[in-house]
């Protein structure tokens, strides 16, 4: 079996098991509520609320803050997204901005080389959908889901090396307008610390990246990063502001 395969199946038999024993007593939950002589109440409580229950956007803290401190690998992003009944539908987006410049006498290149840097910076987006495990709490949320992602990017790239035939000879290429793609499976967890105010993280499992670069292999993607490996790990941790449209009972 192919490893992508192996991923996408992995993730689909996880949401499964999630989702699916949630489904099953809910429609035994409804049929016994629509049984004869069950009363009004009882109905009440077994009903799955479907409408939207509340809307929001955020800010990932810890990116920004990470991108403080460090000028050549940065990434800003923000989330946004509506909760319907224990689904919460999320679009994300963000910039990301990497640069490395290395020379001869700090990390063995090439004999011939004595200069290299290479930068890439972009946008990116995140469209997926997370099952809240809670499903209707008003003051907790964890969920599982799944992300599609998509870059549209630049990148660079200067290598200077001194030939002892033909001299000094620099390469210096601008790559523009390419695009880049990858899958993510998520979880996390979100706690409501005011009427409109919630923080929480997110921990994201990245893989199948792809780059549409012809000419020249990506090192880095925005949003992904370093294509050192087929798969790697992140974590964000957002402030939101939410709008609620159902009200906490009492």
């Amino acid at each position: 079996m192919k490893p992508s395969l192996k991923y996408i199946i992995t993730g689909i038999s996880l949401l499964l098991l999630l989702i699916g024993p949630n489904i099953v007593v809910w429609a035994q939950e409804t049929q016994k509520a629509q049984e004869p002589g069950a009363g009004e109440e009882e109905k009440e409580e077994v009903k799955i609320p479907k409408r939207i229950e509340s809307i929001f956007i955020g800010a990932d803290l810890f990116g920004s803050t990470l991108s403080a401190f460090n000028k050549e690998n940065q990434t800003f992003e923000f989330q946004s997204g509506l909760k319907y009944g224990p689904y919460i539908f999320v679009l994300e987006s963000g910039y990301g901005k990497f640069e490395d410049a290395l020379k001869a006498d700090e990390v063995p290149l090439n004999e011939l080389v004595n200069d290299f840097s290479y930068s890439s910076s972009g946008m990116f987006y995140r469209l997926g959908i997370d099952y809240d495990v809670m499903k209707n709490d008003p003051d907790y949320s964890i969920f599982f889901g799944f992300r599609y992602a998509r870059t549209n990017f630049n990148e660079s790239l200067s290598v200077q090396q001194d030939d002892p035939y033909f001299g000094e000879y620099i390469y210096d290429q601008d790559f523009t307008n390419l695009n880049g793609r990858w899958v993510e499976f998520t979880g996390g967890m979100k706690i409501r610390l005011a009427k409109v105010i919630t923080m929480g993280y997110t921990v994201r499992y990245k893989f199948l990246p792809k780059a549409d670069n012809p000419e020249f292999d990506t090192y880095n993607l925005p949003g992904f990063g370093r294509l050192n490996g087929k798969a790697k790990a992140s974590f964000n941790y957002y402030l939101y502001y939410t709008i609620p449209f159902k009200k906490k009972k009492r």
